[in-house]
């Protein structure tokens, strides 16, 4: 016999034993002594746990179609819908309890990998709301023109009620950076640190990043850069001062970035490309105080550059270089307290250097209420829910990489899956193993998985959001994406490193748009200007102004 079945007839009885040994006697002479869900299923007109758990994901996903084709199957069996109903509140029950731990599903009938997946397209609020549509919905059933009708009702209900979206949010208009009018939201975290401690407080043992086999929960990442925190306070660094993150994308580089958040020190990320000349100009250009570099970027550091007074530390567990080691800080650092000072939203949290297409390299500086302000704009207008899953496979040094992924990912208590190089093949693996449900992508990366036909749509199902930027979709790339994966919502944003990322996003589930760069974020705003600085008419060309509390100082 199969334990699930047996956990079928146990329930059915109801708390009666002599109700259940009834029902159990006449299950083994329908099964002819093999005791298994599928059959017992059969028997007492339900679902095995498998198909109960298929229907919560199409709810969860929103899939209509897929939905009502599922009923109308359903529909030609002999079903007890009452019970059906009871089954189907047991795991929204069950995945609820899994929201706080998901330890619980490994005390369940339920396929665990698969109840990851689905608890990924919910929230805890989700789960309760159609918990309650459910158990109305039971109350109801006998009212219904059929007991079928009023539970495809119901189902149809819980799919359309779900938000697609976070509720509208208050805004105001604030002054900031010394007398700039914008608009911001009204209640809104002070800064990004406080956003992941509450994640911390929260979810601690849930996985924020992944790298390779290696795991690290919120917790381990709320205590890893507690350690180099204190490290580099200890190693001589104060407040306001420079760290440059040349790492490639790397666990190392999210906890510096924190490291940074915690003592107050402005992180520099800078691309693992660059040659020894463009970063002596970079780091005279900021008056750099510290370099974290790898072995990547080793060979390309100014180590003996005159009147050099740059703190070199080093991810390499070995090096001829004689500079402080990470691990070594992480070491020192732990025996260090770290007392968090009350940021101020208008501090500088990160400093990036971009030259868009108009000549020299320039320093941006995003602070935390321009991170704060990205992060919720990313999450209202693509509907990104607790516990969504990236795949970090563009720079993590890049606006997009660290914005776009993962700090809106961290702010969502999601996964990421860092890739130190995009590779096709170990990006759809990746995918499939880990659940991949949002990513953020350049048009040719997702032309590439295109052209090696390594997109599957069986497994890439839980892959709801894929957006992009920094280059037009091809017409061609976007109509077989739709193709090959008519789950996935493309969703075009755009935006630059001096608006913090975002400045206009295609909303989520909007029809295919074309070619347009979608609304304005909601704190945003946009003009067009001649030469003149006054605004122009519609279908003519000018210069695009920026306006939000997203967009950085100076």
């Amino acid at each position: 016999f199969e334990s699930c079945a047996v956990d079928q007839l146990a329930r059915s009885g109801r708390g009666s034993l002599r109700d259940s040994l009834t029902i159990t006697d006449q299950a083994i002479a329908f099964c002819k002594g093999d005791l298994t869900s599928e059959k017992v299923s059969e028997m007492l007109g339900t679902m095995p746990s498998d198909n109960v758990l298929e229907l919560v994901k199409m709810v969860g996903q929103r899939d209509a179609k897929s939905l009502l084709n599922f009923l109308t199957e359903l529909g030609k069996l002999s079903i007890d819908y009452l019970r059906l109903m009871d089954l189907l509140l047991e795991c929204i029950q069950l995945l609820s309890f899994a929201k706080v731990s998901e330890d619980i599903l490994e005390e369940t009938d339920l396929n665990v990998e698969g109840a990851k997946k689905v608890l990924t397209l919910f929230s805890e609020e989700d789960l309760q709301l159609i918990y309650q549509i459910g158990l109305i919905a039971k109350r109801d059933m006998e009212l219904a023109p059929s007991l079928s009708g009023g539970f495809d009702m119901a189902l149809l209900r819980m799919a359309s009620f779900i938000p697609r979206e976070l509720s509208e949010t208050k805004k105001k208009i604030e002054s900031h950076y010394d007398g700039r009018e914008v608009l911001c939201f009204e209640s809104r975290p002070n800064d990004f640190l406080e956003i992941f401690k509450d994640i911390v407080e929260k979810h601690p043992d849930r996985v924020a990043l992944c790298f390779q086999e290696r795991f690290i929960s919120y917790k381990q990442l709320d205590e890893l850069s507690d350690s180099l925190a204190g490290g580099l306070l200890k190693a001589g660094l104060k407040e306001k001062n420079i760290l440059v993150i040349n790492l490639a994308n790397s666990i190392e580089f999210v906890v510096a970035l924190f490291a940074s958040f915690k003592t107050g020190l402005i992180a520099m990320p800078v691309g693992h490309r660059h040659k020894k000349e463009e970063l002596i100009s970079l780091y005279d250009d900021a008056g750099v105080h510290a370099v974290l570099f790898d072995k990547e970027t080793e060979k390309e550091q100014p180590f003996s550059e005159d009147g050099n007074s740059i703190l070199f530390i080093t991810t390499q567990a070995e090096t001829q270089t004689g500079c402080l080691k990470f691990n070594e800080l992480l070491e020192k650092g732990g025996e260090k307290n770290i007392t968090l000072k009350k940021i101020d939203e208008e501090d500088p949290a990160i400093l990036l250097y971009t030259s868009g297409t108009t000549g020299r390299p320039k320093g941006a500086i995003l602070t935390h209420l321009g991170l704060v302000h990205s992060f919720l704009h990313f999450q209202m207008e693509l509907g990104l829910k607790d516990g969504e899953c990236t795949i970090l496979a563009v720079p993590a040094s890049h606006v997009t990489g660290l914005v776009a992924q993962i700090l809106t990912l961290i702010g969502c208590a999601g996964k990421i899956v860092i890739m130190e190089h995009f590779e096709v093949n170990e990006f759809t693996i990746l995918a499939k193993k880990h659940g991949l449900t949002y990513s953020i992508l350049v048009p040719a990366m997702y032309a590439l998985l295109l052209h090696r036909n390594a997109l599957i749509a069986e497994d890439l199902e839980s892959w709801r959001i894929g957006a992009f930027g920094g280059a037009p979709m091809p017409d061609a790339v976007r109509k077989k994406l739709a193709s090959k994966l008519p789950f996935l919502s493309l969703n075009n944003a755009y935006g630059a490193t001096e608006t913090t990322s975002p400045t206009t996003i295609i909303p989520i589930n909007c029809n295919d748009p074309g070619d347009s760069v979608g609304l304005v974020v909601p704190c945003g705003k946009i003009k067009i200007v001649n030469e003149n600085n006054e605004e122009i008419n519609q279908g003519e060309t000018g210069e695009l102004w920026i306006k939000g509390p997203m967009v950085v100082p100076g």
